[in-house]
């Protein structure tokens, strides 16, 4: 899997069960906007850009899991996201030092137009917006479109878009996985966040989800929107 050589440092973390969700507890300077070279706080704004570049390192690197949810594992997918982290942060500071930013932030259309500029190439296969609440309508929203999920690979990538604040869920159709990725500090005491649950635990785990959301936000949001997301492996795009 992904192996970066000019990492800033390897977090501490803790791995914790929260009924049928594996969640990995990062240290508090472990997010997009503390995790640098000066290890210093610098406000980030490429959380669009780390989601669809942690889908994208997740995707040259195969499956990521692929069998037990263990420490090596684990460890291999907080590498994955701080290599993504610190490739996104300097893409966003790249475009805006060239005043290519429409906005603060970057949409996901935008953002995958950023990532075919380097040569990966990922597809939207579908735009969801929701206009119910984040808590009672996610399981239900993931598990419409994925019924239609025309199998375009063994991943799904779904980048979810709330108040501002990009995750990446990855299912992995294989395994029967659904992992998350939040590049956001989660509190004083933690940093950015990993997760893994057995798609068959979806309903529990959207509701741990939602619950974690809210006591970072303070808010359930009733309006929020879903990309579904794949990458081409050399084939046509149609």
């Amino acid at each position: 899997m992904c192996e970066h050589l000019n990492l800033p440092f390897i977090p501490d973390y803790e791995i914790v069960d929260v009924g049928p969700v594996k969640v990995v507890r990062l240290e508090p300077k472990f997010s997009q906007s503390y995790y640098n070279a000066l290890n210093i706080f610098s406000p980030s704004k490429a959380c669009t850009l780390i989601a669809l570049l942690t889908a994208s390192k997740c995707h040259e690197n195969g499956p990521i899991i692929t069998g037990r949810v263990n420490r090596n594992l684990i460890a291999r997918l907080v590498r994955l996201l701080a290599a993504s982290m610190l490739d996104g942060n300097r893409m966003y500071d790249r475009l805006n030092r060239d005043d290519s930013l429409k906005d603060d932030g970057l949409n996901v259309p935008e953002a995958m137009a950023c990532l075919k500029s380097d040569s990966l190439d990922v597809i939207e296969w579908k735009r969801v917006v929701v206009s119910e609440v984040l808590s009672v309508s996610l399981s239900a929203s993931l598990k419409s479109n994925l019924e239609k999920w025309p199998q375009r690979g063994d991943s799904v990538y779904v980048a979810l878009i709330a108040c501002s604040r990009t995750v990446l869920f990855v299912i992995q159709t294989g395994p029967q996985t659904i992992t998350l990725f939040d590049s956001h500090r989660q509190s004083s005491e933690n940093g950015a966040l990993i997760a893994v649950a057995e798609l068959g635990c979806l309903d529990a785990f959207c509701l741990w989800f939602a619950e974690v959301f809210r006591r970072c936000t303070g808010t359930d949001p009733f309006f929020y929107e879903l990309s579904f997301l794949y990458f081409v492996n050399g084939e046509s795009k149609n």
